[in-house]
């Protein structure tokens, strides 16, 4: 669904910025009779297509990199990282993070092998539903 609106928003997007005065003709021309649009009119209708553009490519963009095949095999694959030692550092924090020893580390490893992985969903952040 992501992906038809990005197209839908990326086509709009082109048509404001390459024809601006058909952009403007249709949101606002047809309601007056001999209007011109001011040059500062198409400028801002041409600046916003191009951020129509740029939003549609990155929901497209998006909708592919987020496939249902991946979506099943995600936990196993974390796991497996893990379980091979792939993990090199654990950092917590992001203005002056605290990186774990390797002690801890190992322990964080362990906690989240022993659990049960979930992919994010909005209504499973804490204080949302008692859920973390």
């Amino acid at each position: 669904m992501t992906g038809i609106i990005g197209v839908l928003v990326l086509i709009i997007g082109l048509i404001m910025a390459i024809w601006p005065y058909f952009a403007w003709y249709l949101r606002l021309g047809w309601k007056f009779k001999d209007a011109e649009p001011s040059d500062l009119a198409l400028n801002a209708g041409r600046i916003s297509g191009i951020v129509f553009v740029i939003v549609g490519f990155i929901l497209i963009v998006s909708s592919c990199s987020t496939g249902r095949g991946a979506d099943s095999k995600w936990a196993e694959q974390f796991k497996e990282k893990l379980d091979t030692g792939q993990v090199k550092e654990i950092s917590i924090g992001m203005i002056n993070p605290i990186i774990l020893s390797k002690e801890e580390k190992n322990t964080v490893i362990q906690m989240i092998q022993d659990a049960e992985l979930r992919p994010f969903d909005v209504g499973d952040v804490v204080g949302l539903n008692n859920a973390g």
